[in-house]
């Protein structure tokens, strides 16, 4: 998506040099994407599993989803940020929102049994990312 403009910033390999598979803390920002809907300020982990996944970006205008700490802050922190993406990047949203470039997976973190561990009580079978999959849902009946 960076490469065809759809979304701002470069994709490249990560700071570590290496394939990287972890379970970050990812907390959703403030946005217009259709896929976060109503998930600004949810934070909880999402497996990632990527060689080539650091955003470079000239600012964070478009950064909606972001690796934290364990204050729920924004991090550059090794491994918490485990591939070094300015402003600590997991996910940056097209101008018109319609665009979703994401590193980590949310398919590998949307059911309940994926999830490893939880700052959460989870009641239901699924993870709180289900919610992206079901705004795309929800947008694509509307156009």
């Amino acid at each position: 998506m960076c490469e065809l403009g759809w979304v701002p910033g470069k994709c490249i390999e990560n700071i570590s040099g290496k394939f990287e598979s972890r379970f970050p803390q990812i907390r959703v920002y403030k946005n217009s994407n259709i896929f976060l809907n109503e998930m600004e300020d949810l934070s909880f982990g999402m497996w990632l599993a990527h060689g080539e996944g650091r955003f470079q970006l000239e600012n964070n205008k478009y950064s909606c989803m972001r690796y934290v700490d364990y204050n729920n802050e924004q991090t550059q922190y090794y491994p918490l940020n485990p591939n070094g993406s300015d402003y600590a990047s997991a996910a940056i949203s097209s101008p018109c929102g319609r665009h979703l470039a994401i590193m980590p997976h949310p398919e590998r973190s949307f059911l309940k049994y994926q999830i490893p561990w939880s700052n959460l009580s989870i009641q239901s079978k699924y993870s709180p990312w289900f919610k992206m999959f079901k705004n795309a849902y929800e947008w694509s009946k509307k156009t």
